[in-house]
């Protein structure tokens, strides 16, 4: 993860029986640009409810758009 150089965006599902809070925690920390969020659901959220991470997607693009915009 440290070589990637765009930005990572982990999501964690707020039942998570998988994984923990800190686990993502330290899998965006290992990012130059992580970022985690936490939406509601399971681990399943990606797939049954795509509604529930689209927001912090587009979120994500908006901010890199605002920022990319900024710098020019």
């Amino acid at each position: 993860m440290p070589r990637l150089r765009g930005p990572v965006l982990v999501m964690l599902g707020e039942q998570d029986g998988m994984c923990t809070e800190a686990w993502a925690r330290h899998l965006a920390g290992l990012a130059a640009d992580g970022r985690l969020v936490t939406v509601p659901g399971p681990h399943t959220f990606l797939w049954r409810d795509p509604a529930s991470w689209r927001g912090p997607v587009h979120e994500l693009a908006a901010a890199l758009r605002a920022e990319r915009e900024g710098a020019s």
